[in-house]
């Protein structure tokens, strides 16, 4: 809708305003809004207020410059849809009075994407429901006089769901053959082509470097997914076309560092080590929701690294597939093992380029 006026903004119960730093064009309860914005200190991050009129009508604002970044602009999203939450709305509107068209476009997406985030409901054991979990029927939009194309923002949405949903799942539930279920009945409703390589397989390939870390775990369920996303006019093509994009998760279920034990601190949560390759999932699921007119390639390396009389140890040597000899350094350094086999099965169908997801995040902090 183009404007959000006074008679409207009444009927509401959640609105969401983002406005220019200055010069703010007239919108209702202006003087209110004005008021609380100098009593609290208007420096362009989240205000909000309740309207006086029968509804209660929860507003909050902010104001945004032309040149804010995406991610400044994302977290202010959050921010402004946050204050909204706690009443879990079931209909909220989003208003972008007196920003130029591109700009207004920007915030309405990070808007979009913030509510649809916050309102997607996650797997949780609780054995009482949350007033949280009301799902979200509705939102409208306001003061974007131009058509808003959103079919980017909404794949982004579901994709981003997809990982979340599998990354908070714990340990006994997420292993890695109910992992493989799980994405069995994704590819079969995607219609993506799926080949795993099992134990036994990666043994005949001589994936060493993969093998050491699954070599700790009692199940022996360990393995690489492939799965392939082909657009709907190539259908019919050989499947020997190169991937024009592959992507590339580390998906470690579980990591207790192996032989080199984690302490119990930074053990806890290591159920989401598998966030890289829930974030490929997730890729691949917005691309194939975007019917995107190139082929994409999914490779998961799917495992836990544990503790274990097999499992392997520091100073032992393996040959990865490729041929390269590893010296095991450290057996909390399994992300790279896994990932390096992956990536060169990944790297055998030439793709035009590689994209490769992990939660390496010792490094990063060491680094």
């Amino acid at each position: 809708k183009n404007h959000l006026t006074s008679r409207e903004i009444d009927t509401w119960e959640h609105v969401i305003l983002v406005l220019p730093p200055t010069d703010w064009p007239q919108i209702p309860y202006q003087a209110i809004l004005s008021r609380r914005a100098r009593k609290l200190g208007n420096n362009g991050g989240p205000l909000h207020t309740e309207l006086p009129n029968e509804r209660d009508t929860r507003v909050s604002w902010a104001t945004v410059k032309p040149g804010i970044s995406s991610y400044d602009l994302l977290t202010l999203a959050r921010k402004l849809v946050a204050l909204h939450w706690t009443a879990a709305p079931s209909r909220i509107a989003l208003a972008v009075p007196g920003l130029e068209a591109d700009l207004a476009a920007r915030v309405l997406e990070a808007l979009v994407a913030a509510v649809l985030a916050k309102a997607a409901a996650l797997p949780h054991y609780k054995s009482k429901k949350s007033k949280s979990e009301r799902p979200l029927k509705g939102i409208t939009l306001y003061g974007q006089s131009r058509k808003l194309d959103l079919s980017r923002t909404l794949a982004e949405a579901e994709g981003n769901h997809l990982a979340r949903s599998l990354t908070v799942l714990p340990p006994n539930e997420l292993t890695p053959a109910r992992y493989r279920e799980r994405i069995v009945a994704l590819a079969k409703e995607q219609g993506w082509r799926m080949e795993f390589f099992d134990i036994k397989a990666l043994r005949r390939m001589k994936a060493g470097a993969f093998l050491a870390v699954a070599q700790g775990g009692a199940a022996q369920d360990d393995g690489i997914v492939h799965l392939r996303y082909t657009p709907p006019s190539n259908k019919s093509k050989t499947k020997s076309n190169k991937p024009a994009l592959a992507l590339v998760g580390k998906g470690i279920c579980f990591d207790t560092g192996g032989h080199n034990l984690k302490p119990a601190k930074h053990m806890m949560g290591m159920h989401e080590d598998m966030a890289g390759s829930a974030v490929a999932l997730g890729t691949l699921l917005a691309l194939t929701r975007l019917k995107v007119n190139f082929q994409v390639d999914c490779w998961l390396a799917i495992a836990q690294n544990m503790i274990s009389p097999t499992a392997y140890k520091q100073n032992d040597v393996v040959t990865a597939l490729n041929g390269t000899t590893i010296e095991i350094v450290h057996t909390d350094a399994e992300g790279r093992m896994v990932l390096a086999d992956t990536l060169a099965l990944a790297s055998k169908a030439k793709p035009g380029m590689i994209i490769d997801y992990a939660t390496l995040t010792g490094t990063c902090i060491y680094a």
